[in-house]
């Protein structure tokens, strides 16, 4: 029994000193990464103690942000300005006004904030070259964009981003803004207009004798421009001038955005069934006078027009100093129908003349049966030329010949005479209508086909003039602002 209670006595005591080790590892393990973290913290701390202490000792204890940082009283405080179109939002054609999404650069130069940080004397300060703050709690420039028409936000700071100075007072702002702007806009060219939206940027308190506000870069720049789906950005012009005021001269910023509307989805919507229409109209032209189709098919065009120009009057910008060449367009193009239906009843007229009616005028069958079926290359038949009535009376039938003995006889033929003499005048009058008829159907068939390329002259000139007025007017907008840009 002794020898069984001496091995579990050693049992116990080993498995005692395995817990034991195991205890003083861990321990021997958390004091070691305690000792880690507690040498690197401090490190970190001490770099954030020396920007906070910077920013608390040094640089606010006599900085007055309601002052402005100029060094001496006769030199005004420089601000570099920079902006960059990231995107277009939106440009609304009732209200006119755009929306866009901007990135602001601000440089300027601060001689309060200024430190060593290679200083001895400054050990707290030591390495610390760049320091970034809250914009409220010192100096900002308090430019504006003049076109500026958000009531929610006059002075637009969408993301109070912090301000970063370096040692040697070199201060830069950069910040997004979104923008509603006022911008005028003309739709006399829809749907190849170009838009011209200016953004014009001065200070809203100090004249430039206090806060002179320069041109920085190459002006608005436009690498990181999102796309718009219905707008081109062409350019971006920039222009700085002075201006005066009753409070003094101000400096100001301008720049000119340009912007062309992307044309081929409105020439396939608008455009383009107009122009299948006036077609339908032209080759109506061809039915046959005696059809009587005619009327009904232009009827028919004209009123799909109409209906047509209604939807179309929706998708046209509103516009009420100048009126659109499409608008013209159709107005020209529905002009155009109206006179073919007006013409066509003038034609229907002549073709379907009666037997009452009197011969076609030497005038008019000099002008129209000569002159324009020569032009038009129409063949017209010779028409049968009406007898005279001093034709048309028959050469008496001498009745001498007649044997005297038989009245009866006598009395017979010359009832029979009577008679002939009767059905050949009708044959002659017939035949004189007749001809009468044929002359008016010709006048009739050269005037339709006078007027069917007097339609297709006239809306082929129209859709070309239209297209090249609107294009040429657009192209000319870009040209200029071209020139200020090379100018500039």
């Amino acid at each position: 029994m002794s020898l069984f209670a001496a091995l579990a006595i050693l049992s116990v005591t080993s498995s005692v000193m395995s817990q034991e080790t195991t205890q003083s590892s861990t321990t021997e393990t958390r004091e070691t990464t305690t000792e880690t973290k507690t040498t690197e913290t401090p490190r970190d701390y001490t770099d954030i103690m020396k920007e906070t202490r910077l920013l608390r000792d040094y640089l606010q204890e006599n900085y007055n942000k309601l002052n402005l940082p100029r060094e001496t009283p006769n030199k005004p405080v420089e601000v570099r300005m920079e902006v960059e179109l990231r995107q277009l939002i939106d440009l609304d054609m009732m209200t006119r006004t755009l929306k866009t999404l901007q990135w602001w650069r601000l440089f300027w130069h601060d001689y309060s904030l200024v430190w060593n940080n290679e200083s001895p004397e400054l050990p707290n300060y030591y390495n610390v070259s760049t320091l970034y703050f809250d914009p409220n709690t010192f100096w900002m420039p308090d430019q504006f964009c003049y076109e500026d028409v958000d009531v929610d936000q006059a002075i637009p700071d969408l993301w109070l981003t912090d301000a970063f100075v370096d040692n040697k007072g070199d201060v830069a702002w950069l910040k997004p803004v979104r923008l509603m702007t006022s911008c005028p806009v003309s739709t006399i060219s829809f749907p190849f207009d170009t838009q011209i939206c200016n953004f014009t940027f001065l200070s809203w308190s100090f004249p430039n004798e206090f806060m002179s506000l320069k041109l920085g870069g190459k002006g608005m720049e436009l690498n990181n421009t999102l796309p718009h789906g219905g707008w081109d950005i062409r350019y971006m012009a920039p222009l700085s001038y002075q201006a005066k005021f009753p409070t003094g001269n101000y400096d100001i910023i301008v720049y000119s955005l340009v912007i062309t509307r992307y044309y081929i989805l409105q020439l396939f919507n608008i455009v383009l069934p107009a122009i299948l229409l006036n077609l339908i109209a032209y080759f109506g032209f061809y039915l046959p006078i005696e059809t009587g189709e005619k009327m009904g098919l232009q009827m028919t065009v004209l009123l799909s027009v109409m209906v047509f120009q209604m939807v179309v009057a929706d998708a046209v910008p509103p516009d009420g100093a100048t009126i659109p060449y499409l608008s013209w367009y159709y107005f020209v193009v529905i002009a155009l129908l109206s006179g073919a239906c007006i013409l066509g009843v003038f034609v229907m007229m002549f073709y379907h003349r009666g037997p009452t009616a009197k011969r076609v005028p030497r005038a008019m069958r000099f002008l129209v049966l000569r002159v324009m079926a020569c032009c038009l290359c129409v063949r017209t038949k010779s028409a049968k030329k009406p007898q005279l009535e001093s034709q048309k009376n028959l050469p008496a039938i001498p009745l001498t010949n007649i044997n005297q003995k038989c009245p009866k006889q006598i009395i017979i033929i010359t009832k029979c005479l009577v008679k002939l003499e009767g059905l050949l005048n009708h044959i002659m009058a017939g035949e004189d209508v007749g001809a009468i008829e044929d002359e008016w159907r010709l006048v009739a068939m050269v005037l339709d086909s006078f007027f069917m390329w007097i339609y297709l002259l006239a809306v082929i000139g129209l859709t070309v003039f239209f297209i090249l007025m609107a294009y040429i007017k657009s192209e000319m907008v870009v040209a200029s602002i071209e020139e200020k840009i090379k100018s500039y």
